[in-house]
């Protein structure tokens, strides 16, 4: 008897011991504020535009902002503090409105990073944008601030010059956002940020370095019964879709490469 209660005992004390292990693990996860800080902080901003048939259409771009920022810096604390690791299901979460309102990211440190017409890439200092203005101004609940981590501006520099390559990745995504090469469909904002993305290794609490895939629901390559609907969609009210197109650099590379 008293050996038996010596092991129960025991195995008492592990299994508190493990939990209490196991808490302060999450406490840290949840609360952690000391992640690596490099000189930007990038945000994806999404700008909630209407619904057609239950589906989002909306426009996303990338936010570039000093990480010594006062006006940024409070709100980046509380994001990492409520995000910790990401957990399950990571941080692209209706949560994030709430913690937006702590960033102000009409600091004169913050430049917006976008890809909305064949105007090519444009930057601007935030809400200086159309979208800002046609929906922010409008109605500030309808956008959405995502912060992902942080980056040196050299990473920054170097993503902007690798979203410019002609050559799709690895896996198949599309890059050469350089003028005259937007599609409404296949060749838009959202493409832009997810390579962003991509070529930042961001976000920091997620192993996809992707915009989620419910963000880009005209995408087939991510949604393709989704995708296939809204381009039928597309069709029935536009008629025949354009075929995408090649930027005048890519398309001067890609002759010279045949000719050789």
């Amino acid at each position: 008897m008293a050996a038996t209660r010596m092991i129960v005992l025991a195995l008492t004390y592990l299994l508190v011991a493990t939990s209490a292990n196991r808490a302060e693990e999450l406490s840290v996860a949840t609360h952690n504020t000391s992640l690596p800080m490099e000189d930007k902080y990038i945000f994806v901003v999404k700008y909630k535009m209407q619904k057609i048939v239950g589906v989002e259409i909306s426009h996303t771009s990338v936010v570039a902002c000093s990480s010594d920022d006062r006006e940024v810096r409070d709100g980046i604390e509380a994001f990492q503090s409520w995000c910790g690791t990401g957990g399950v299901f990571g941080c692209w979460k209706d949560q994030t409105k709430t913690l937006g309102a702590k960033l102000n990211l009409q600091s004169s440190s913050c430049v917006e990073y976008e890809f909305g017409d064949d105007n090519g890439i444009q930057r601007k200092k935030f809400g200086q944008t159309q979208y800002y203005n046609e929906f922010t101004r409008k109605d500030p609940s309808s956008t959405t601030i995502y912060p992902v981590g942080s980056a040196t501006t050299k990473a920054v520099e170097n993503a902007l010059t690798a979203v410019k390559e002609c050559s799709p990745t690895e896996k198949g995504y599309l890059r050469d956002y350089n003028p005259n090469t937007y599609d409404f469909l296949k060749h838009n904002c959202h493409g832009f940020s997810d390579m962003m993305l991509y070529h930042l290794r961001l976000p920091y609490w997620s192993k996809s370095k992707h915009l989620p895939d419910s963000f880009m629901p005209e995408d087939k390559h991510k949604n393709p019964t989704l995708g296939r609907i809204v381009e039928k969609f597309m069709r029935m009210n536009n008629g025949p879709l354009p075929d995408l197109r090649t930027s005048f650099k890519c398309s001067v590379g890609r002759r010279q490469n045949a000719a050789q």
